[in-house]
């Protein structure tokens, strides 16, 4: 499947219509670990994120080449949590032929940089997730996010994001810092100098 999300600043002003348009779902707590090579950040440098959470690997994988956002901000990810699927892709990276995720950790070939843990409150609001999140080390934002099942689908569910953004005051255009990239700014002095020289983050 291919994430289609929109990162917004989550203000005190929205509440009232959410009450009135959306349908609260849940409310969880959860750690995410992302690894990559710590030397050349090989995954990063390629758009490609991998992350670990409840045990459960998940590997994003951007689909605009060298890029992490396209236009109006709107992030567009290939979502890929199949593991046979995710080492045959990290195989592929390393040079490596490991069988399990285990192995490819033991290897060094992947390493933790990132660790994030994340309170978060889970709607649905007409035909889009909107989740509301609050991490511990106190950044806070919402994600409003539809998925589509082919590449032909994406142009237009960013649209549709768009104009759903406009027509509720949400500003379409802002740029907002997803978590991981507000840790990265703050804690990952390496990865983020390549990032910048890279054009992943201005």
């Amino acid at each position: 499947m291919i994430e289609v999300e929109k990162k917004i600043v989550w203000k005190q002003e929205y509440e009232p219509m959410l009450q009135q348009q959306a349908t609260f779902i849940k409310e969880t707590q959860f750690e995410d670990v992302y690894l990559d090579n710590l030397e050349d950040y090989t995954l990063a440098m390629n758009n490609v994120w991998l992350r670990k959470r409840d045990n459960f690997f998940e590997l994003k994988r951007g689909i605009d080449p060298k890029s992490e956002v396209n236009r109006a901000n709107v992030d567009r990810y290939e979502e890929i949590t199949e593991k046979t699927k995710i080492i045959s892709i990290l195989n592929k990276f390393f040079g490596t032929q490991c069988t399990t995720m285990e192995e490819l950790e033991s290897s060094k070939k992947i390493e933790p940089f990132a660790t994030i843990q994340t309170r978060r409150k889970s709607y649905q609001w007409k035909e889009f997730s909107l989740d509301v999140d609050e991490t511990n080390f106190g950044y806070q934002l919402a994600e409003i996010e539809c998925q589509v099942d082919s590449k032909e689908k994406v142009e237009h569910a960013t649209q549709h994001l768009l104009q759903f953004c406009q027509q509720n005051g949400i500003p379409p255009n802002q740029k907002v810092l997803g978590k991981l990239e507000k840790y990265i700014l703050d804690n990952c002095p390496k990865l983020l100098k390549l990032l910048v020289k890279n054009g992943f983050l201005k």
